[in-house]
């Protein structure tokens, strides 16, 4: 859904709250899965053990059953 990714794209600190928001920023919609890159690799497995808590605050900012699941992903290297 483009417009979703443009919404979560323009306003991701406010929409994805703590602990999300400067540490990750989201990459694209599959499949209703948001794929996020985290600022670090150490930040990863965090993020993923909140990853229920920021679909439950995605459903309510984009609409239920717009995003399902989170993939958290390590930044590349550099």
């Amino acid at each position: 859904d483009p417009m979703a990714l443009s919404r979560l794209a323009s306003g991701w600190d406010e929409l994805a709250g703590t602990p999300w928001s400067g540490r990750s920023k989201p990459l694209f919609i599959q499949a209703k899965t948001l794929v996020v890159e985290a600022e670090s690799p150490s930040m990863v497995a965090f993020l993923r053990y909140g990853s229920a808590d920021l679909v439950a605050a995605l459903g309510r900012a984009l609409g239920e059953g717009v995003i399902d699941r989170i993939e958290v992903r390590a930044p590349p290297n550099r």
